[in-house]
């Protein structure tokens, strides 16, 4: 199709919506230059003689290249749909294999958050240390690991079962960098549980 590679890429997550906009407004501009040409040869218009017949001519040639135009938009449109699509199958399929992974654990779920660098910074942290839901933070935090990697999957055109092994494989060593903030937040949590039933 005609899609240029930015379109290719906001289709991904847009569909053909930017396309069918386009589309309205060249609909519109066609119906007008039509209304326009009808509308001078009325003896009632006020139009009427206003233009020449040549003119008239290069009105309606207008509006049928417009109409070409919307022709292609309509092609454009089924593409960047089915490219939205497709994106949209590859990202779940993605998302079913990458949350197979272990990922209740704090240990788990900071090692996922890490190999899509997403791990807490600074200032995260201190967020973590004085928030008093703790477990529901870090259970956010595993997910949106997990969506922004099935996204990364997709986007590279990797086959899943093989992304999602190469991060299983990663997470021990992503463990091991990350033990002193995994040992600091299961401390928390531990603390914060104990508090909740006492």
């Amino acid at each position: 199709m005609s899609l240029t590679s930015i379109q290719r890429d906001r289709a991904r997550y847009k569909g053909g919506a930017e396309i069918r906009t386009r589309k309205s407004y060249l609909k519109r501009a066609a119906t007008a230059f039509r209304q326009l040409a009808e509308e001078s040869t009325q003896n009632w218009s006020a139009l009427h003689d206003v233009f020449t017949d040549k003119e008239l001519n290069v009105i309606r040639a207008a509006g049928l290249l417009v109409d070409r135009a919307v022709g292609r938009l309509s092609m454009d449109i089924l593409e960047a749909d089915r490219i939205r699509a497709q994106y949209e199958r590859d990202v779940a399929l993605a998302h079913n294999h990458l949350d197979a992974l272990p990922h209740t654990d704090i240990a788990d779920i900071i090692a996922l958050a890490a190999a899509a660098n997403m791990a807490p910074g600074p200032m995260e942290m201190e967020s973590l240390r004085h928030t008093r839901w703790l477990r529901e933070s870090l259970n956010d935090m595993a997910r949106n690991a997990i969506t922004d990697l099935a996204r990364t999957c997709a986007l590279r055109g990797r086959n899943p079962a093989e992304f999602a092994a190469e991060i299983a494989y990663a997470l021990p060593a992503l463990k091991t960098g990350y033990a002193a903030m995994i040992t600091e937040l299961n401390t928390l949590a531990v603390a914060q549980q104990m508090e909740k039933t006492a």
